[in-house]
C-alpha cells in the first residue's frame, strides 16, 4: 500500500496473472457453515473468495482506495529482459505466477461467500 501510495510500484500490462484471495469475514462465515454443516468434516477444502482478480485489478483497486495515481506500467519487453538474468528469472517467475485455486468443491456444499473480492480489498485498504 505504501509503494502504491507514493507511486512506486509498477505494474506490467501484458502480464494479467490471477491472485485468489480470501476476505477475513469470508473465512469467519464459512468456519461458522462448518460448525452447522457436518459434511464440512468429511474433507479438505480450499477457502477464498468467489472471484478471481488479476495482478492489475488488484492494484488498481488498492490505489483507487487509498487515492493515488494506478501504478506506472512496466514495458513487457523488461520483463522478458529480467528473466534471463538467471538470478532474477526464479524471483519474476514467482511474481508472474498464477494463483487461482478451485473453490468447487466448497460451493458444491452449500457454502457461498458473503463478500466480494473487490469491494472486500477497496474497504480493507480504505480503512487501512
Amino acid at each position: 500500500i505504501f509503494l502504491l501510495k507514493h507511486h512506486l510500484l509498477p505494474f506490467v500490462n501484458k502480464y494479467n496473472n490471477k491472485l485468489h484471495l480470501v476476505y477475513v469475514k469470508n473465512v469467519v462465515d464459512c468456519l461458522i457453515f462448518a460448525i452447522y454443516n457436518d459434511e464440512m468434516f468429511k474433507s479438505t477444502y480450499i477457502i477464498a473468495d468467489k472471484e478471481v482478480l488479476s495482478i492489475n485489478e488488484v492494484l488498481t483497486i488498492i490505489s483507487q482506495a487509498v487515492g493515488s495515481k494506478p501504478p506506472y506500467r512496466f514495458s513487457p519487453f523488461l520483463i522478458s529482459f529480467l528473466k534471463n538474468i538467471p538470478i532474477l528469472r526464479k524471483k519474476i517467475n514467482a511474481i508472474f505466477k498464477n494463483r487461482e485455486y478451485d473453490i468447487s468443491k466448497l460451493l458444491s456444499i452449500g457454502y457461498t461467500p458473503s463478500y466480494s473480492a473487490r469491494e472486500s480489498l477497496f474497504n480493507s485498504c480504505h480503512y487501512f
